[in-house]
């Protein structure tokens, strides 16, 4: 008898164990198991490696653009210009982001956390992560910001230990009075890894 209630024990520890683990699983391709929390994970520098951004709008060409961690390509075209861009996401809920294009390097600082549960925006508890910039330093200067807006939202497509995927969607529909309206639509998906 002793032995059924140490397996029964062992099977209810064991099962509860394994569903506050699927909590963890926030963004589409998430991990379905993780010891780190999701502040844990995101937590770090992380570098672009991969890109590609789609827009099209009624009425114009298809617009295609694509990342392969050095270079972008715009439409097949390859501009040989070295880009990089890494962010820092601390604990604290502060970040660091900095873009590197043709050796001008611009920095953004400021606040980050995540999104709550959203039933009309279909977001689930931390699927996203809300950017807040309080300064901008370039090479014209710094500019600085306060208060606390959504300057950027950062849909969560994956977040493991080691990998970051970003996806941005939407639609845009432009009805001018008395106009044609115009449709515009994108989807970006980022790809960072940890350093």
């Amino acid at each position: 008898m002793k032995l059924v209630k140490q397996t029964v024990g062992i099977f209810l520890m064991t099962s509860l164990a394994f569903t506050g683990f699927e909590g963890c699983k926030k963004g589409e391709n998430d991990p379905g198991l993780s010891l780190k929390s999701r502040k844990g994970r995101l937590a770090g520098e992380w570098k672009l490696v991969k890109a590609e951004e789609n827009w099209t709008q009624t009425g114009a060409t298809a617009q295609t653009k694509t990342f392969d961690g050095t270079n972008w390509t715009a439409n097949g075209t390859k501009d040989n210009t070295a880009y990089t861009k890494r962010v820092t996401f601390e604990k604290d809920g502060t970040f660091k982001m900095e873009e590197t294009w043709a050796a001008i390097t611009t920095t953004a600082t400021g606040v980050w956390f995540f999104s709550g549960k959203n039933k009309e925006a279909e977001l689930k508890n931390k699927e996203a992560v809300i950017v807040s910039v309080s300064s901008v330093t370039h090479a014209g200067g710094t500019e600085t910001y306060t208060g606390v807006t959504a300057d950027d939202m950062w849909m969560l497509d994956k977040l493991s230990g080691k990998e970051l995927i970003v996806v941005e969607e939407g639609t845009e529909v432009d009805s001018p009075t008395g106009g044609t309206a115009t449709t515009t639509t994108w989807k970006n998906t980022y790809t960072y890894e940890q350093n």
